[in-house]
């Protein structure tokens, strides 16, 4: 009974393989963790630009004899507004297993699955040879990439062709304000205004409130100084929105001491870091403020009667004997007195000589002299 079924069994497998072997592989596949995927475009950031998205290729069921090499390649489209805007991102695709990254693997019978990597980096981007460019930093939000992973197989005992994957990747939204104005250290004193005009730049990617803070204002006023800040808060300021301020400080009639501050000088958003509970960006400007006296002291001069032999009190302010004043003090008013002297001399000679010539000619024509001088 067994011989009489073994011929059977043997034709029946020998139709089996013949039918599984001509179909070659079942069908390339090829697949994704995901179908949506976040990369950072946040200038700060180390990882701006940087993604890792990894699938793998499955080369279907393989008979005897058959093989099938499938060679992988990349495309990422920029998409804003869900309009195409021309340009491409750059991106590497290779086999994990790949000591030098290639894209191509060889597929034999028995072999299962393999992984593979769609890298984006801009460190490793060679403009003279590669497509496409790395990924932008500052994306807006309503930017996304469209990638599109292609598989193109061909082999022994198996047809040709090709299979493909696809993602979607948006920019990661990220909160980035800057805020700039001179920083060059200042001196004030007394009556002196500073006027300094502050920029706000939303260089995130995402609409933001900000909030300007100047603690130093509280103590300046306490001191009687005026301190006024034009614009406090920003509402509604959408990426790319830049806004100015202006800060004033009006220093007193008088400074009673020297004071060396610092004027720090913050801007931040209203939102939070969900992690540190922080404001989500701050960015601060510190300028090295001094204050000088305003009263001006005469210097004093030693008097040669002051013999207190504690030294207490050397200087004598109100001039008298024995003052050091320096000669150019007096010389100015001795030269005008003797200046009008001379003057006041020439003019009584010169009147005397008039008179005496025309002496013998009567009143009236000595009158007339003295009109025609």
């Amino acid at each position: 009974m067994r011989s009489h079924w073994l011929p059977v069994l043997v034709v029946m497998g020998f139709i089996v393989c013949s039918i599984r072997l001509p179909d070659g592989a079942l069908g390339v596949e090829a697949a994704l963790e995901d179908d949506t995927y976040y990369i950072s475009v946040d200038p700060s950031d180390p990882e701006q630009g940087k993604l890792d998205v990894h699938g793998e290729i499955d080369p279907g069921q393989l008979g005897l004899g058959q093989t099938v090499s499938v060679s992988l390649s990349v495309e990422v489209h920029e998409l804003k507004g869900s309009q195409p805007t021309g340009r491409m991102w750059h991106a590497e695709v290779f086999y994990d297993d790949d000591a030098v990254g290639g894209s191509s693997k060889l597929f034999k019978r028995n072999d299962g699955p393999e992984p593979f990597t769609v890298r984006f980096d801009p460190s490793v981007y060679n403009p003279d040879i590669d497509e496409g460019i790395p990924v932008p930093p500052g994306l807006s939000e309503d930017v996304e990439g469209r990638m599109v992973v292609t598989a193109s197989y061909t082999g022994t005992g198996v047809p040709s062709g090709e299979t493909t994957v696809t993602a979607v990747i948006y920019p990661e939204l990220y909160h980035l304000i800057n805020l700039t104005t001179p920083t060059s250290p200042v001196s004030l004193e007394a009556g002196d205004r500073l006027i300094y005009s502050l920029s706000v730049k939303n260089a995130g990617n995402m609409e933001e409130n900000v909030n300007i803070d100047i603690p130093l204002m509280d103590y300046l006023d306490e001191k009687g100084f005026e301190t006024s800040l034009d614009t406090y808060r920003y509402t509604d300021l959408r990426p790319g929105d830049t806004f100015n301020s202006t800060l004033i400080i009006k220093a007193p009639l008088e400074i009673e001491e020297d004071e060396e501050l610092e004027l720090v000088i913050s801007a931040y958003t209203d939102a939070d870091d969900p992690e540190t509970l922080e404001p989500a960006s701050t960015s601060e400007i510190t300028i090295d403020l001094t204050l000088r006296r305003s009263r001006i002291e005469i210097p004093e001069t030693p008097t040669d009667t002051d013999t207190d032999s504690d030294n207490e009190n050397p200087y004598n302010p109100t001039p008298g004997p024995g003052n050091d004043i320096p000669a150019e003090g007096m010389s100015n008013p001795i030269l005008l007195i003797i200046g009008v002297s001379v003057l006041a001399f020439i003019l009584l000679l010169l009147a005397f000589f008039i008179f005496r010539r025309g002496g013998g000619d009567g009143g009236d024509d000595d009158h007339s002299s003295l009109v025609r001088i």
